[in-house]
């Protein structure tokens, strides 16, 4: 008979064991199973460390308790929720991930969709193309020290290349303007080429998200010239929000290089003039868990979209000129529509 020392590995979980194997093939168990668990740390902002497994069930638990009615009633908390919360969990590798907090990684990293856009598998997808394309994390901007500057810079290679012909898709894209709501998931954007404004700035927040990026989806109601929407990013060093075009149309390129105006699109938006934005033009974004039912000018009766009213962040009225939305108490939690009938 000899020792035979045995040690198997299941998700963390370490056992070992020291058996007795005699001629006859049986075994004596001569110590005993003694079970170690090995615990993973993911890091959040100011150096916070938490354990994977609890911060993955946090995610979860924040996903299942916000998610709209429509969702719940269609089941969307099997593969398609886990495997978004888990291509969350491998971003936190990234520094500019660490330095966000836990609860501003589930609102802007975690989420699976936007608004009311197709629920659909994006996520491994999106990880998979940008993975054999490049390594983002390495962008060739080492000459600059400022770490905000160089964030900005990344966010807008991560755009560039998502719309480029030569990118990980490896399409020529097209503005296709009224595809909205018909073209609006990722992957339907990404079969079709491009979408409209909306379709191309959720496809923009996914490919973002997929980089660790906190990003959010930013829309107005809708006006005499229609509507618009953009995206937000989040930049975890300056802590302040920036608004970015999706490369894939002209006038988002004119935005973006422009960085002057960068956060003024009353410069290039007809719709946020100074008598529209009196007359109840609003600007929402995206927040799972935010504070009012948001209306959604491509489906106005669709009640389960949730988020924060932006709009005196955009509008914001000469000093002292005694210009004032009046309608619009942006500092005070909005009256919730009522909740989703699931349409």
């Amino acid at each position: 008979m000899y020792l035979l020392l045995t040690a198997l590995c299941f998700g963390g979980i370490e056992s070992l064991s020291v058996v007795h194997k005699f001629q006859d093939g049986n075994y004596l168990n001569l110590q005993g199973d003694t079970t170690t668990t090995t615990t993973v740390m993911v890091s959040f902002a100011n150096g916070a460390s938490e354990d994977k497994e609890v911060v993955r069930a946090n995610a979860i638990k924040f996903i299942n308790n916000t998610m709209p009615q429509s969702d719940l009633f269609n089941e969307i908390d099997g593969p398609l929720l886990e495997e978004r919360v888990d291509d969350a969990l491998s971003a936190l590798e990234f520094s500019w991930t660490q330095r966000l907090s836990e609860k501003e990684w589930q609102r802007y990293v975690v989420p699976y969709a936007e608004v009311n856009e197709p629920r659909v598998g994006w996520s491994p997808v999106f990880r998979e193309k940008f993975k054999t394309f490049l390594n983002w994390q390495h962008v060739d901007h080492t000459v600059v020290s400022d770490k905000t500057v160089k964030f900005w810079l990344m966010v807008d290679d991560i755009n560039q290349k998502v719309f480029a012909s030569d990118g990980p898709f490896e399409e020529s894209w097209t503005f296709n303007g009224g595809s909205t709501p018909l073209l609006m998931d990722p992957l339907s954007v990404v079969d079709n080429t491009g979408g409209s404004c909306t379709g191309n700035s959720i496809m923009l927040v996914a490919a973002l998200r997929t980089r660790g990026v906190a990003a959010r989806l930013v829309f107005t109601t809708w006006t005499d010239e229609g509507n618009h929407t953009w995206v937000e990013v989040f930049n975890p060093y300056s802590q302040e929000w920036k608004i970015v075009e999706p490369y894939i149309d002209d006038s988002g390129k004119k935005i973006m290089e422009d960085a002057s105006t960068i956060n003024q699109p009353c410069n290039h938006w007809d719709f946020c003039n100074l008598e529209k934005m009196k007359n109840a033009t609003r600007i929402y974004a995206s927040q799972w868990d935010g504070n009012t039912y948001v209306e959604l000018a491509w489906a106005p009766q669709y009640a389960g979209a949730k988020g924060i009213d932006r709009t005196k962040t955009y509008y914001n009225p000469t000093p002292n000129s005694g210009e004032d939305l009046g309608w619009c108490n942006c500092d005070e939690p909005s009256t919730p529509n009522p909740p989703d009938s699931g349409s």
